[in-house]
């Protein structure tokens, strides 16, 4: 996870991309990171449930992604923190406006969007740059968020699996 996101930003600083390509970078990026997040989970807790020998209940196995995901976010936290802390905040800050510019031209059409936009914009340039503590917390509640609906239903799956085992 940490990886995709030091992907992210490197995409985000790439001066040759436009804000479509960039759109497009991102979101490949998110699926194939979500898709290996989803079975990296399931994954685990399969195992978990395996070695406990099969007795666990869908809300202990919930919990248990939970906490897998917990410790997933603290990591991607550090690592954003030390990735933009080495390419510089202003840096990452300079080229995430000029991103937001150059999707404000493209849909200048539509003008409820780019003043939305400019907003935004004005709110970054003024932000301060977060701690590492901040940044932890921000990705590991981030990253419990995904790991209840994942595990949730991971565990449910599981569940069902293991009671047709019983079945046969």
């Amino acid at each position: 996870m940490s990886l995709f996101s030091i992907v992210q930003i490197l995409t985000l600083l790439s001066e040759n991309l436009n804000v479509y390509d960039a759109i497009l970078a991102f979101a490949f990026e998110w699926v194939v990171a979500a898709v290996i997040y989803v079975v990296l989970v399931y994954q685990l807790t399969k195992r978990r449930v395996e070695l406990l020998e099969q007795k666990q209940s869908i809300g202990q196995m919930t919990i248990y992604a939970v906490t897998i995901s917990m410790f997933a976010g603290i990591i991607v936290g550090v690592f954003n923190h030390i990735s933009i802390g080495v390419i510089g905040y202003e840096v990452y800050i300079a080229r995430y406006c000029e991103m937001l510019d150059m999707l404000t031209a493209s849909i200048a059409e539509q003008p409820g969007q780019s003043q939305e936009i400019v907003r935004l914009k004005e709110q970054i340039t003024t932000l301060e740059p977060a701690s590492m503590f901040e940044d932890i917390v921000a990705q590991a509640n981030t990253y419990m968020v995904y790991g209840v609906m994942v595990g949730l239903i991971s565990a449910i799956v599981l569940k069902r699996k293991l009671k047709r085992q019983k079945e046969e």
